[in-house]
């Protein structure tokens, strides 16, 4: 009994780290290719109060500097 429990937490947290991993990765590869000329661009792509660490935010964005870019009014 406890190998088999052994088995599936370690199974868990295999396969949970490697989702995450993952999803790390996707993440970076789009916060490298989303680019937004202005924020009118990027409102009009359905993206506003981008935050910081996010695809697509950049510093030139956020007006304010607050860490949020092309906040919605």
């Amino acid at each position: 009994m406890k190998k088999k429990l052994v088995f599936s937490i370690l199974s868990t947290v295999v396969v949970s780290t490697f989702a995450v991993g993952a999803f790390t990765t996707e993440v970076q590869a789009k916060s490298k290719s989303l680019y937004f000329k202005n924020c009118t661009a990027a409102k009009n792509a359905g993206y506003f109060n981008i935050l910081r660490g996010e695809p697509g935010y950049r510093a030139t964005l956020d007006r304010d500097h607050d860490g949020v870019a092309c906040e919605k009014r």
